[in-house]
């Protein structure tokens, strides 16, 4: 209905209407944001969330920053991308946690620094290759800039402002 109303309006001709639902990038965001969904379901289904919430609850050691922290910067490290990292972690997380601007943004710079300093990062592989040069090298000099970004994400949840 939307396309058809969109064709008749801007005086599309059928080419320029088929040309995009020929790119695989319309298929992949769409089969993105389908998949987050189910494994949102399934993970409230499985009652994954209600793993976490007693130990947030119970005070035995995990607290809040901990689960925005080391969840999402895992998966981004396991995954080599910072939007499925998050999508998982939103999932996961979602029935344990109250999400606020502060909690997001925590989880988001998490979730991207593991992604930023993941092997499976294809960008990062494929530059250690060009310039012939080893993770571990590229690791100390990005672990300068890694735990600057950390700290002040960790500053910005903590500072106790009204966002």
């Amino acid at each position: 209905m939307g396309l058809a109303f969109m064709a008749v309006n801007s005086h599309l001709n059928i080419g320029a209407l088929i040309k995009p639902l020929k790119s695989w990038g319309v298929y992949d965001v769409t089969l993105a944001a389908y998949g987050a969904f189910l494994l949102r379901n399934v993970m409230k289904a499985a009652g994954i969330a209600e793993i976490f919430q007693p130990l947030i609850s119970s005070g035995h050691g995990l607290n809040v920053i901990t689960l925005l922290t080391i969840i999402p910067m895992g998966l981004g490290f396991l995954m080599g991308t910072a939007s499925g990292a998050i999508a998982l972690s939103v999932s996961i997380l979602a029935g344990a946690l109250t999400f606020t601007s502060k909690t997001s943004a925590l989880l988001y710079a998490s979730a991207y620094l593991g992604y930023t300093l993941g092997p499976t990062h294809l960008c990062l592989t494929f530059t250690a290759n060009y310039f012939k040069t080893s993770l571990k090298e590229i690791y100390r000099y990005m672990a300068p800039s890694f735990i600057a970004t950390f700290a002040t994400a960790l500053i910005v949840y903590i500072i106790p402002l009204p966002i």
